[in-house]
């Protein structure tokens, strides 16, 4: 009988000890916040973009009308310095079987936690920087 009461008795005991030791919380790294995201759309009308860049990313992959590059995530360290990017898009205008370096006269802006897209379409005011002036009013000017 004894020997029933001391296996019973350690039989819990180890059981308590299991059953503690499961309950252990362990912390888990997770976020809550939204990844800062952008892509580009190409709208412009019978024309491809190529070699764009917006501050210090560059979208590796051509656009062909109607097209956008895929998202570009730009990760919480890249924000610690600064909570915002803001900056033209520079790129290079493929039409008519010409190439041409353009940079849009207005200024894009992507913060902390947004998801934006920039389109550059026939309306986007544009300049080379060679001739330091506006080339045309919009894209579609250029493009005639």
């Amino acid at each position: 009988m004894k020997f029933l009461l001391f296996i019973s008795l350690t039989f819990c005991l180890v059981l308590s000890l299991f059953i503690n030791s499961s309950a252990t919380c362990y912390p888990v790294s997770t976020t809550s916040t939204v990844p800062t995201t952008f892509s580009v759309q190409n709208k412009v009308s019978n024309a491809t973009l190529k070699n764009i860049k917006w501050c210090d990313f560059y979208v590796y992959s051509e656009l062909l009308p109607g097209q956008s590059s895929g998202k570009y995530r730009i990760y919480d360290y890249q924000l610690e310095k600064q909570s915002t990017y803001a900056g033209v898009i520079k790129f290079t205008l493929s039409a008519k079987n010409s190439d041409v370096y353009l940079e849009t006269v207005d200024s894009f802006t992507l913060t902390k936690n947004e998801q934006k897209t920039f389109i550059i379409d026939n309306d986007t005011k544009v300049k080379n920087p060679l001739l330091e002036k506006v080339i045309s009013k919009n894209l579609y000017d250029f493009l005639k």
